[in-house]
Formats: structure tokens, C-alpha cells, sequence
């Protein structure tokens, strides 16, 4: 599984309460994954959000994607 996420939207009636939040999550902001084989066998993601914490999310909020090496490694650099 790659380690960034993309926000997805998705019509409010259908989110769960916690993503109902505005300040939860931004929609097509990337956000750094963390690998949980747990939470993948319920078809969520461990998602670090704007608080620096990690939570759990469906896996259907988010398009995941694989990015170069090159771009992966420039995006720890900022981070960094």
C-alpha cells in the first residue's frame, strides 16, 4: 500500500460523524499513511491528519496514491 492519501469528497449524509468535521480533514490534501494490517482487513487507513495524530478512516474517503522516488524522497526532505 503506498504511504500518501488523497482527500476524496464525499456528500456529508454519508460520513460517518467524525469526518463531518471540517477542521478533521481537508478534501485533496495528501496525508501521510500509516501501514495497519489490522485496520486494512475492516477497509479503513491510518491516516496522520491536521493534529499530527494518527486515526483511522474509511478507506473509501481517500484515493491513494504511489509517487517517484525522487518526488517521495523531496517530500522527506521538507518534512524532515
Amino acid at each position: 500500500m503506498p504511504n500518501i492519501a488523497v482527500k476524496r469528497d464525499a456528500p456529508k449524509a454519508a460520513r460517518p460523524l467524525p469526518l463531518r468535521y471540517e477542521a478533521s480533514l481537508e478534501i485533496r490534501k495528501v496525508y501521510e499513511v500509516l501501514r495497519d494490517k489490522e485496520a486494512e482487513k475492516h477497509h479503513q487507513i491510518r491516516v496522520i491528519d491536521e493534529s499530527a495524530e494518527d486515526y483511522l478512516y474509511p478507506e473509501e474517503y481517500f484515493a491513494l496514491v504511489r509517487l517517484p522516488s525522487a518526488t517521495k524522497e523531496k517530500l522527506e526532505l521538507t518534512t524532515a
